[in-house]
């Protein structure tokens, strides 16, 4: 969840994943070609078929970082659905809906986000 995609959704314990590809590299998040189901986009609808669990790691903005970007490490979410559609863009685009179990230590992503903003 690095925040390249505009077509992303991040509730906290749901995210809806645009995977990757097609994406512009002026990091402007306009996706400006239809992805294709090749490497992690494969990956992850393999990953939903065998029900294995991903390890989710979230990028936030921070002032504090030299690169201006702090990585965190959320724990395993299941890959729950997956979908194909055209994305805000107008291309096609790979969606994968992610749920985190119970069961895991609560995810801190949200507090170093606060913190990054001070």
């Amino acid at each position: 969840m690095s925040g390249i995609s505009e077509d992303n959704l991040d509730k906290a314990d749901e995210i809806i994943y645009t995977s990757q590809g097609g994406n512009d590299l002026l990091y402007n998040h306009h996706q400006i070609v239809s992805q294709q189901l090749t490497r992690g986009n494969l990956a992850l609808k393999n990953t939903r078929d065998n029900g294995n669990p991903v390890r989710v790691i979230r990028g936030h903005l921070s002032k504090n970082s030299y690169t201006r970007k702090v990585y965190t490490y959320d724990g395993l979410y299941k890959v729950v659905d997956d979908w194909v559609q055209n994305g805000m863009q107008g291309h096609v685009v790979f969606k994968f809906k992610l749920k985190r179990p119970e069961g895991q230590p609560s995810s801190t992503s949200h507090l170093l986000f606060l913190v990054s903003l001070v």
